[in-house]
């Protein structure tokens, strides 16, 4: 194999690999090894030149990198023209932040600042940066700047094109369909590859929360999805993971999800009357802003209570009134990613759920609550291959 040091600039053929004074075959990704090469000495080379398959897009130096940079812990504030010193593998280089690009939400990602002034304590950015000296910290794309991940005054994590993917980054709240077709996407580095979620919860008749979630996949790589086919409210979730850049724009519109919200068949009633909502703050839930609905014929009690959806480190409040069946079963869907949990009660009686949607509730059907089985629903899961800078692995010349 024919390697490039850069930025030093040198070209020369691996005659061997070892790792623990074991001569290998190959060294593979996650490998600690050392290797020597052909008619060069140390001088050579120096600290933080980083080597590459001169065949398969050998590394080049930097002229510049967009950085996404979490400030841990700094007196004062941080501007353009600022200048820390980067641990890039063993070099040192001072990068100057040319430009505060725009400040993000250091847990989601989320654009919160188009070129803030100064950024402080406890801020995360994406910021443009410019090596004091040629330096060799990631491999960059000429056409799409990678991004790399810092976190300054603690360690320094770098991902190659190879070990990281570009991920659109997105999260709301609806209350209705969505359609996110026309929406235009941030686009953040992950090191385990993409993931997107919907979770949907309705009260049955036309009214429904939907959160969608797009970024980097967290959590176990593999998982079941549980539910209660008989519970009610109905709800509904899916996660779906994927290893290739911008790959998690499948979940797009509403249309990716089921109807929560079905006519009965036949079309006959139970005779009983609730009141139905759901929202994230109370005051949407009051009895005044409530439909009153004719329930479906298996529903015959009122039903209200609260509860949250969780996708990730994304929490929403919900309250809600509506019809349920006399069992009263509400165990919502969860899962390693994901979870609906609600908690309420169920009433006899004409417009009988009008109490506060924000008090405690004790759910005498908890107890008898059906364990949770497996919901037939799509949940796709692909488990990152980890691949390593030089794109493959390391091989000395036959």
């Amino acid at each position: 194999m024919v390697v490039t040091f850069a930025p030093v600039k040198v070209t020369t053929e691996v005659k061997s690999v070892e790792m623990h004074h074991e001569a290998l075959s190959e060294a593979l990704p996650e490998d600690s090894v050392g290797f020597r090469v052909k008619n060069k000495s140390v001088k050579d080379v120096r600290h933080g030149s980083v080597a590459g398959d001169s065949r398969r897009d050998p590394p080049t130096a930097a002229a510049g990198f967009t950085a996404q940079v979490i400030i841990l812990n700094h007196p004062g504030h941080i501007s353009a023209g600022y200048a820390p010193v980067l641990n890039g593998h063993t070099a040192h280089v001072a990068h100057k932040f040319a430009e505060l690009k725009e400040k993000i939400d250091r847990h989601s990602g989320k654009k919160l600042e188009d070129g803030p002034e100064f950024l402080k304590s406890g801020d995360a950015a994406f910021v443009d940066t410019a090596p004091g000296k040629p330096s060799q910290l990631c491999k960059l794309a000429m056409d799409v700047p990678r991004t790399i991940v810092l976190f300054l005054f603690g360690a320094v994590f770098c991902r190659t094109e190879s070990q990281a993917q570009q991920c659109y980054s997105f999260q709301h709240i609806y209350f209705g369909p969505f359609d996110l077709s026309a929406v235009k996407f941030h686009n953040i580095s992950c090191p385990h590859g993409c993931s997107e979620a919907v979770l949907s919860l309705d009260t049955g008749y036309r009214a429904t929360v939907t959160v969608v979630q797009k970024g980097c996949w967290t959590g176990p790589p593999t998982g079941q999805m549980l539910s209660d086919d008989r519970a009610l409210p109905p709800d509904y979730s899916v996660v779906r993971g994927c290893t290739t850049d911008l790959c998690n724009a499948d979940l797009m519109t509403h249309d990716t999800i089921p109807n929560l919200s079905p006519a009965p068949i036949p079309p006959t009633l139970s005779g009983m009357e609730c009141y139905a909502c759901l929202g994230i703050h109370p005051e949407d839930c009051t009895p005044e802003k409530s439909r009153r609905v004719q329930c479906h014929q298996d529903q015959s009690v009122c039903f209200q209570g609260n509860g949250q959806m969780t996708v990730g480190n994304f929490s929403v409040p919900v309250y809600i009134r509506t019809c349920h069946r006399p069992s009263c079963t509400i165990k919502g869907t969860s899962s390693p990613w994901t979870n609906i949990d609600l908690q309420g009660s169920c009433c006899e009686g004409q417009l009988c759920n009008r109490d506060s949607v924000t008090q405690s509730f004790t759910t005498a059907s908890a107890a008898a609550t059906p364990s949770q089985a497996p919901h037939g629903m799509a949940l796709l899961l692909m488990v990152p291959l980890l691949a390593g800078t030089l794109g493959g692995p390391l091989l000395p010349s036959s």
